[in-house]
């Protein structure tokens, strides 16, 4: 990765409620693997209207998430 960062420390700067975990399970079924599966599973991704960064991965895996939300950018 091209930084360090852990849990505690994403969660100090934008708060706890801020920051999601993917469960293992649901991080392989989206396919992550190496550092992204670590990072997903153990750091977590932001998600902060504060912030207007919201990467939204549902935490249940949802195999028709990436392919409808693709064709809802690309439409617009």
């Amino acid at each position: 990765m091209l930084f360090d960062v852990d849990h505690g420390a994403l969660a100090a700067a934008v708060g706890q409620g801020n920051v999601h975990r993917l469960s293992a399970g649901t991080a392989e079924r989206y396919g992550f693997t190496a550092e992204t599966f670590d990072f997903l599973t153990e750091v977590g991704i932001l998600s902060a209207e504060d912030y207007e960064i919201s990467f939204g991965l549902p935490a249940e895996f949802d195999d028709g998430y990436i392919w409808r939300r693709a064709m809802q950018e690309s439409q617009g």
